[in-house]
């Protein structure tokens, strides 16, 4: 639970940690039941600043905050769950002013890199399928970030990062993770 002014702000999903601005300071992401927020330059105890981003999130999950499409810029990969033609989406990054990104190019599509957010996959990723999905560093050494993702099955999934789509799955770990409430 982060506090805003004595205000808990009850966080559905907290994630996407990166120094997104350039200042060198950790940036946190998360999603309350309806809103998209970037929490800016984590000292140790606190965030340097905070802003609602964005509403209409009720339907989607931030997978990860880092640079997808390979120009060294972070981008926002987010799943879709209202387009079931789109069920996980790119929003390319802008340059910011001390490198990183310019926050505002991830709040909205028309802000992003190309003014849209690119399919980055089409269908068999929504929440009923999918209950957990987490983008992670790169683990191939592609310099692409990976997914993780639990299936409905139990079974926990690793797919391999591409600048465009996801890659094929590279492994399967044991049953029964669909009984934990998060992966991370």
């Amino acid at each position: 639970m982060v506090h805003l002014h004595r205000r808990p702000l009850r966080a559905r999903q907290p994630g996407g940690q990166l120094r997104t601005p350039g200042d060198g300071l950790p940036d946190l992401f998360a999603l309350d039941a309806d809103g998209f927020w970037a929490f800016s330059g984590y000292t140790g105890s606190s965030f340097a600043s905070y802003r609602k981003m964005a509403t209409g999130w009720a339907a989607r999950d931030i997978v990860g905050v880092r640079d997808v499409s390979g120009d060294n810029i972070p981008d926002l990969l987010f799943r879709d769950n209202s387009n079931a033609n789109r069920t996980m989406a790119l929003r390319k990054g802008k340059a910011g002013v001390n490198a990183g990104a310019d926050l505002t190019s991830l709040q909205y599509a028309a802000n992003a890199e190309g003014g849209v957010d690119y399919t980055y996959a089409t269908t068999a990723w929504g929440r009923t399928d999918w209950p957990m999905v987490l983008g992670t560093e790169d683990n191939t050494g592609d310099g692409i970030p990976d997914i993780w993702g639990v299936h409905k099955d139990g079974y926990q999934y690793y797919f391999k990062g591409g600048t465009t789509t996801y890659g094929d799955t590279s492994g399967r770990d044991e049953d029964n993770w669909n009984t934990f409430l998060t992966i991370g």
